[in-house]
């Protein structure tokens, strides 16, 4: 779990330092992903998330469960990527979809915009 809270608290010092460099090596991003950037950072500016639990995935892979603004639970994936200064990506939102919680309350972030694409 230290690994996710590592990783979250970077982003969340990255986010509140504008600092879009280290933001982009913590999510997986496209090219055009990487054009909404200051558009991403502001809607995470300020926004408290809290890892409740974090496990390996049969895949290697990091599932997260967090707390985002002190009310919204959602599920995140951390990959492993050497491109990364902490060697892990956020890789998907699970659940961020049209009509569920995380879109009523963040409705203009958009995961294929600017992390993971094709959100499941």
């Amino acid at each position: 779990m230290e690994i996710a809270r590592v990783q979250v608290a970077i982003f969340l010092t990255a986010v509140s330092t504008n600092n879009t460099e280290v933001v982009l090596e913590l999510l997986k991003t496209t090219t055009d992903d990487q054009k909404n950037v200051d558009n991403f950072i502001n809607i995470f500016r300020g926004i408290s998330i809290e890892v409740t639990s974090a496990e390996f995935n049969n895949v290697g892979d990091i599932t997260l469960k967090v707390l985002i603004a002190d009310m919204l639970p959602v599920v995140m994936v951390m990959t492993k990527n050497n491109d990364s200064l902490t060697r892990w990506k956020f890789t998907e939102l699970k659940g961020h979809k049209p009509g569920s919680d995380s879109q009523k309350i963040f409705p203009k972030f958009n995961m294929s915009e600017l992390g993971s694409s094709g959100v499941p």
